[in-house]
């Protein structure tokens, strides 16, 4: 049975579970071993999708296996999605993070969905990493790049009446991640550090600035 065969019986509910894990497997290791029709934004997308849903195959588990796998399903989640940040590299989607050097130049369609697609592998990648203990894979946006809703075209409303946009909250996401990473990176980046701001009186001062940053998110 061939690969789109499997494909249409995933689509129909048709095929058990444990087989499509173990097409799951191939097709995983087809990415890693970056196959050519590997090499596109929307593998990276998907391996983002998946990172968040990953399947459950084991149902015979004992209480213990299942406290066990919580930490071994985040590793597992950033180990897929660190494939997708090389991925994303290896087709350069990490120029998103910048602006282009051409004041006032529109960005086409195909360049707004790479965008958005490093985006949310940026966020991905903090939120695991952070979560783990993990150093960051990806890089983040330029700080000179400053992007806001309008630079999201695609996720605003469609009609005037329409609440759903999303492209202010995709603009929030990245303005709260860099409060937190901020947080992170000043107060707990390492115990030696955060002793020594707390001996000099410093400790306070930093957290007070970050709490009128996140008051300020809030507010706005």
């Amino acid at each position: 049975m061939s690969g789109l065969d499997n494909f249409e019986l995933i689509r129909q509910g048709g095929l058990r579970i444990e087989k499509a894990s173990e097409l799951l497997d191939i097709l995983l290791l087809q990415v890693l071993l970056a196959h050519p029709w590997t090499r596109t934004p929307r593998t990276v997308e998907g391996l983002l999708l998946l990172s968040e849903w990953l399947p459950h195959i084991e149902t015979k588990r004992s209480a213990l296996a299942v406290h066990k796998d919580h930490f071994s399903e985040g590793q597992t989640a950033w180990s897929i999605v660190g494939l997708a940040v090389r991925l994303g590299y290896s087709l350069r989607l990490d120029r998103a993070a910048f602006r282009s050097p051409t004041s006032g130049e529109s960005v086409d369609d195909k360049q707004e969905q790479n965008r958005l697609i490093w985006m949310f592998t940026y966020l991905a990648d903090r939120q695991i990493s952070v979560r783990l203990g993990q150093s960051f894979w990806s890089r983040g946006p330029a700080l000179s790049s400053k992007f806001t809703a309008k630079d999201f075209l695609s996720l605003k409303p469609v009609a005037e009446s329409s609440t759903d946009d999303y492209a202010s909250v995709l603009h929030a996401h990245l303005d709260l991640m860099q409060i937190l990473l901020n947080a992170h990176s000043i107060l707990y980046s390492a115990n030696e550090r955060t002793q020594s701001m707390i001996n000099e009186g410093d400790y306070p001062r930093y957290l007070d600035d970050l709490m009128e940053a996140a008051t300020a998110w809030s507010t706005n």
